[in-house]
């Protein structure tokens, strides 16, 4: 299956002065002093701070562009936004593929960043969700209903389910999930006190969207853990143009002060070496060598560290060989912690149609445009030609009646385009799936939810893109979770898993970044980032030190000098 495509931060990344990389075994001193495995926001604010430092600084990248789980698309759609449909020039439509919000704008380094940069957030005052039953055909529920079921599942699943987690007399078992805990309690008591069992029945059918939030069905993760993260406060934004944009200041930054970096270099091969350029294992070396193919041949390259910014999908699917072998404690971690999964659908039509009757009665625009469950599927029927022994018959199913949520950006940036999320199951079954099946199925569940009858039938989709991170070699998914605990299996994963592969190994050679190493921060941006910085200041910290400076030389304090040392979060 596909990849998601290239976006518009494929930077050309040519050396900004000539490369000393050799082939071969490694002798003398190391070529850099640091090299950074990935070129995602984790890795590229490792490089930045590196390079601000003025170390010798070079980042690989095993994708043909820069971004990792951050890809802002531009999709040239002819005749979008035409009323007439008379033929006119392409016009071009920016979507977020991956990330696409800041988590908690308040005291959030990438709030900071919108500034230096500078980029937009989309910040609305009040978001307004438009629900829609099947066949609808325009007439939302009433504002007031929608308005109490939002707020029910949002007090139940962010309010009451946490500080039942963490602050319940009884505190749940690894083996209990979040959704085994929404389903044993009764209406009228605990999660759902005040509410009868027709309005627990609403919360329960609306918590198969909160799978996007987790990464992963609500039947796997472990409720335990659920609210342990002590995240950035504030509501959540929609970063404008595009993620891109950040990407591309930091690959400026790594090179104009001296970084370098290679794209489509994957790492096959990381091994401690000693002064002598010889395998080392007692941990009293020099520097690390990596192999690494650039799709044409093996390039061996050394530093004296290396950080790597892997995701967790790669670290757990198809990871570099490391010589000395990474320890088993490392590798249990990195099996325990789940990788969850999140795509999206983006239609794009020649005018949002959907702009009127999303509206509520008192006016107020849609955000988010929320199509219940359809149980008899009955977008199905749009379909010709299929053969339902093909195998698909079951993801086709699923789409066509399975709640679906989408973000309405006509009020984000005036764009014709619906912006579906889609957690597990579904996000599984939909890379089974081709475009056009997904757009034919989609479209008419929103014309039989959101299309007003008495008008023409609106015209489908000038342009669909399906994601499918699971499927993406880089990747493998899109971020990390805490999964439940399986009878025969072991203990489910926890934060402490996280602490563990935040750690480095071999002496401090080889470090580690990225969401899955922050219990704090993992499955957002900024967490990514601070990991990135975190390992940064370790290292040229350790570098400092090499060159015979104290920690007090290197501009920080005790504790922060402790923390860096450590790996901690700075």
């Amino acid at each position: 299956m596909p990849r998601p495509s290239p976006g518009s931060s494929a930077i050309a990344t040519s050396p900004s002065k000539p490369s000393t990389a050799a082939t071969g075994s490694m002798s003398g001193k190391p070529q850099w002093d640091v090299i950074i495995a990935g070129a995602g926001i984790s890795g590229l604010a490792a490089a930045r701070y590196l390079a601000l430092s003025g170390r010798k600084v070079l980042v690989l990248e095993s994708r043909d562009r820069t971004g990792g789980r951050i890809n802002t698309v531009d999709f040239s759609v002819p005749f979008a936004g035409s009323s007439s449909g008379d033929s006119q020039q392409p016009r071009i439509f920016k979507a977020d593929l991956g990330a696409s919000f800041v988590h908690g704008v308040l005291n959030n380094p990438l709030t900071k960043l919108s500034k230096e940069v500078p980029f937009d957030l989309h910040l609305p005052d009040v978001e307004v969700v438009s629900m829609f039953p099947p066949a609808a055909h325009g007439v939302p529920e009433e504002a007031s209903r929608a308005e109490k079921v939002e707020y029910l599942n949002e007090l139940v699943v962010f309010h009451r389910l946490i500080e039942m987690a963490q602050e319940g007399q009884d505190s749940p078992g690894e083996d209990v999930s979040m959704m085994q805990a929404l389903r044993e309690a009764r209406a009228g008591e605990g999660l759902y006190a005040g509410m009868d069992d027709s309005e627990r029945k609403e919360v329960l059918a609306m918590t198969e969207m909160f799978s996007g939030w987790t990464g992963a069905a609500l039947d796997d993760v472990a409720v335990k853990w659920w609210g342990f993260e002590r995240e950035f406060r504030g509501n959540d934004a929609v970063v404008q143009p595009g993620y891109s944009t950040l990407i591309d200041w930091y690959v400026s930054q790594v090179k104009s002060h001296g970084g370098e970096i290679r794209l489509s270099h994957r790492i096959e091969a990381v091994e401690r070496m000693n002064g002598n350029g010889a395998q080392n294992n007692d941990e009293s070396g020099e520097g690390v060598c990596v192999t690494a193919n650039n799709g044409s041949a093996a390039v061996t390259l050394s530093a004296k560290y290396l950080i790597s910014s892997l995701p967790l999908g790669v670290m757990q699917r198809s990871p570099p060989r490391f010589t000395p072998p990474l320890p088993p404690r490392r590798l249990q971690a990195i099996e325990r912690v789940g990788m969850g999964l999140l795509n999206k659908i983006v239609l794009i039509y020649p005018t949002p149609w959907w702009q009127d009757t999303s509206k509520r009665p008192d006016g107020e625009p849609a955000d988010w445009v929320y199509l219940k469950a359809d149980p008899q599927a009955t977008a199905l029927s749009a379909l010709s030609n299929v053969d339902d022994n093909d195998g698909l018959a079951e993801s086709r199913r699923r789409l066509a009646s399975h709640p679906l949520f989408a973000q309405n950006y006509a009020i984000i940036n005036n764009s014709p385009m619906l912006l579906f999320f889609a957690g597990p199951p579904l996000a599984n079954h939909l890379e089974q799936l081709d475009e056009a099946t997904v757009s034919t199925i989609v479209h008419h569940r929103l014309v039989e939810c959101v299309a007003n009858p008495s008008t023409p039938l609106p015209a489908p989709p000038a342009h669909v893109h399906v994601t499918r991170w699971s499927a993406d070699p880089h990747s493998y998914g899109s971020y990390s979770y805490f999964p439940v605990a399986r009878r025969g299996h072991g203990s489910g994963g926890t934060p402490l898993d996280m602490m563990e592969l935040s750690n480095p190994l071999w002496d401090e050679r080889l470090g580690f970044c990225g969401e899955h190493t922050d219990p704090n921060h993992f499955a957002s941006v900024h967490g990514p980032l601070l990991t990135g910085v975190r390992e940064g200041k370790r290292v040229h910290a350790l570098l400092k030190e090499e060159e015979g400076q104290t920690w007090r030389d290197v501009g920080v304090d005790d504790e922060e000098a402790h923390e860096c040392y450590r790996g901690l979060r700075v």
